[in-house]
């Protein structure tokens, strides 16, 4: 009796239903099992699809005796999540693959022409042995960033959250970013409230920054303009967050294409390879902003625009500080600062952020 299977409901107890599942493999299956002569095998085993987004591994036993009219005993595993995950295993080696065949083939086919016939033309070394250098370096970058994607998604990598001003992070990379937008002719335009502070990583969110705006460098046209703004909004519970947004005049991203360009190596202009990308940027900005606890999407063209968000400093602390409250510790802390000039008995487990001294939570 598990929820969700299909509309098909028939009661069949308190607080409980059936579900029915339109396969008509399972009947089959279970016709061939109750017909089988006694020395055949009493175990059936197949995978139905009852809708796109659920995967059943079913098992027909049947014992060598009916037991209170009972034929046949069947077993029913939702196995959906290890098939995507088998699914995503698979692209991931075959889009690997793809993107590390390109840069071999020109080193090889480089290397050998070098090989064969520099020595007849020697002006021709240096630009065949930068080229061989430049895809050798593409691949070293994207060995890097596989490595450094994994270490976020894993949580191996440690992100040290402090309160910081969102202009003080974007300012440093629109310093960053000057030679990708010299190059296109572009400008950066940045309409950010210097007084919008968040609770992140300067690091990674400078990094999320990054990202997209080489992204939108790529796709943007030359002479246009590339905005980026940030301020405060109502999440869709009504509390306060911060919202940014990375807008360009390109072609934007097609609405079959939203759900996907968060995945790895996933491009939505299948010709528009470039040996700056590795293909994996957007897959990186979406699991440092899920660690911050902020979401990020793609708008659907025309004109390409990225947004993500962000916790306030401000709701961060008063949310922590409520959960804390909850659990009695902001309570101890409180009388710990009433009572005792040198705190004995706030908890050694509690928080950093709001050990007396350094006064973050009010009371």
């Amino acid at each position: 009796c598990k929820p969700g299977l299909n509309e098909n409901r028939l009661p069949c107890g308190a607080g409980e239903h059936r579900f029915v599942i339109p396969a008509a493999e399972i009947q089959q299956a279970l016709d061939e099992l109750l017909s089988a002569p006694q020395d055949k095998p009493r175990l059936i085993t197949l995978e139905v699809e009852p809708r796109p987004d659920m995967i059943l591994s079913v098992q027909f036993i049947r014992p060598r005796e009916a037991i209170h009219d009972v034929l046949a005993v069947a077993v029913f595993h939702d196995i959906s999540e290890m098939a995507r995950l088998m699914r995503v295993r698979k692209e991931f080696v075959a889009n690997v693959s793809h993107e590390l065949r390109t840069p071999l083939t020109a080193i090889a086919g480089y290397a050998e022409t070098l090989r064969d016939s520099a020595a007849e033309d020697p002006s021709i070394c240096a630009k065949f042995a930068e080229t061989i250098l430049r895809n050798a370096q593409h691949m070293g970058t994207m060995v890097e960033d596989l490595l450094k994607l994994s270490r976020i998604e894993s949580g191996a990598v440690p992100m040290e959250m402090e309160t910081v001003k969102a202009a003080s992070i974007l300012s440093d990379v629109t310093t960053a970013c000057q030679p990708q937008t010299a190059a296109h002719n572009l400008t950066l335009e940045t309409d950010i409230d210097p007084a919008l502070t968040v609770r992140a990583d300067p690091h990674f969110i400078g990094q999320v920054f990054r990202n997209l705006i080489e992204n939108a460098c790529r796709y943007a046209p030359e002479g246009s303009t590339i905005k980026v703004s940030g301020g405060k909004r109502l999440d869709h519970n009504g509390l306060p967050e911060a919202l940014f947004m990375i807008c360009d005049d390109g072609p934007g991203i097609p609405q079959a294409d939203i759900a996907r360009v968060f995945e790895r190596f996933y491009r939505v202009e299948k010709h528009r390879s470039s040996p700056a990308s590795t293909g994996l940027g957007l897959a990186i900005c979406k699991h440092i902003v899920e660690r911050h606890g902020g979401r990020i999407w793609a708008e659907p063209g025309p004109g390409g625009c990225l947004q993500f968000t962000l916790p306030l400093a401000a709701e961060t602390e008063k949310r922590t500080c409520g959960a804390l409250l909850q659990e009695g510790t902001l309570t101890e802390i409180h009388n710990a600062l009433q009572t005792a000039p040198a705190p004995k008995n706030v908890r050694k487990d509690a928080p950093q952020a709001f050990r007396p001294q350094t006064g973050h939570c009010s009371f």
